[in-house]
Formats: C-alpha cells, structure tokens, sequence
C-alpha cells in the first residue's frame, strides 16, 4: 500500500478509505485549512434571508454551509439544491431535504436552477467564496444572493495534525496528492514554503483535484493536475485516479 495524502480532515479523508484502498492506496488526512464561524454580522444576514421568505431555491455547494443554515433558520419553504452527495449527506443528516445537482459544479448547479425556472437563489457558502454560480444566475437574471455562511482559514505549519502529510510530500514519498477545494490550494502551496519546501516536489505524485474548480485553482499555480473527479464523492475520485494510477 502507497500513501495518498488528502487535504482534509480525518472525518473527511474516512468517507475515501474504501474507494482508495482498492487502488493499493491509504489514506494520510492532512487539514492544510479549517473552518471557523463567519461573524456576528454575517450570521445575522443568514438569519434574516431565512426569514424573508424571498427565495424560491437555496443552493448548497459544500457541507460545510449547512450546520449554518441550518442554524440560521433553515431552508423554510425554499428548496434545496446540493452540490453532490457529501453535501446532499449532510442536509439529510440535518432533516433538510435537497435535490442533488446532476452536474455536481456549482456553475453546473446554476445551470439547472436556470432551467427549472428559478427566480430567487440564495447561496450560503464561504468567505470570499468562488463566483461562478452567482454569476451565471445574474446573467439568467435569476436574483442570486450570496451570503458568508462560514470561513475558511489556513492551519499553521507546525500544527501537529499536518505533520505527516507534509512530510511524505516534502521527501517525496507521498503516491497521491488528493486535493478538494481551490482554497487548500493556497493553503499547501504556502504551508510548504513556510517548511522551506519548493511547490516542485509536487510533480512527483500523482494529482487529483476534486472537481474542474480546484483543477482550475492547481493550474494557476503552476501545479501539474492529472486527475479530475467528475464529482465529488470517493468514487468518482477513485475512477479518475484509477486512469492515471499507478502511473505507466
């Protein structure tokens, strides 16, 4: 068995033990970022979207928006939309119904609330999140509102729970690299220049990013990708590492 490092946490790497095992590959969870609560202000302004009744549709794009959501009043009379099955999980989990997007982007969400008629789509997500959706509704003229549900913040170098990860890809030895969000890009990147690391040591695993998103947030930074889930769940991650892995 090769390691394959994944850019989340314990939890989040554990839904990926199968899939990657049966590619002679374990799991090694590294949480280059953690989320913390989005402030007073913004919590308040969920809350309020809750309330007003103005939305005929909630667009969910990360698991990590729903405890919010939920939290800040929940869906009402609105319908949900998920962007994959992690996400729809979680909703379950918290007793929200959602229909899961069939194209499991969140530019390919919007499109499917573009076709289902929506007119009003509030978009719960992370600080400064990605804008793609927004931007595609607005050009529907579909009112879309995003409002910061959590944040989403960088771990030290020397936070033990790194430790591992960051080693294996420091000295090369990691098989797999496995990242799944365009801000843990940012995150690796610069938690192996706080190690004196160069970004080259990358190239010698394998790449996977969880969607063309972070693909996209890879790219710009010069990091080669070689593996592109189709969604993001362990299967579609494990069919897309099984093409590349080992590699020929």
């Amino acid at each position: 068995m090769k390691p394959a490092v994944l850019t989340r946490d314990g939890e989040g790497a554990r839904r990926y033990v199968s899939a990657l095992a049966e590619l002679g590959l374990f799991t090694v969870p590294t949480p280059v970022t953690t989320t913390a609560p989005a402030d007073a202000g913004d919590r308040a302004r969920l809350a309020v979207a809750c309330r007003s009744g103005r939305f005929d549709w909630i667009l969910v794009a990360s698991a990590r928006a729903v405890a919010p959501l939920v939290e800040a009043g929940g869906p009402g009379r609105a319908r949900v939309l998920a962007v994959g099955t992690a996400t729809a999980d979680a909703l379950a989990a918290r007793n929200v119904f959602a229909e899961t997007s069939p194209v499991a982007t969140g530019a390919g969400a919007a499109e499917e609330l573009i076709a289902r008629g929506a007119r009003a789509v509030l978009v719960p997500r992370a600080q400064h999140g990605r804008d793609e959706a927004i931007e595609r509704l607005q050009a529907a003229d579909v009112e879309a509102v995003a409002v910061t549900a959590y944040r989403t913040t960088p771990r030290g170098a020397d936070d033990p729970a790194l430790a591992i990860g960051l080693d294996l890809i420091a000295h090369q030895r990691a098989a797999v690299i496995a990242v799944f969000a365009p801000s843990q890009v940012e995150a690796l990147a610069d938690l192996l220049a706080a190690r004196g690391t160069s970004a080259a040591v990358l190239a010698s695993s394998v790449i996977a990013a969880i969607g063309p998103t972070t693909a996209h947030a890879l790219t710009e930074r010069s990091i080669r990708v070689d593996a592109v889930a189709a969604s993001p769940d362990p299967t579609a991650m494990a069919s897309a590492l099984a093409a590349v892995y080992p590699p020929r």
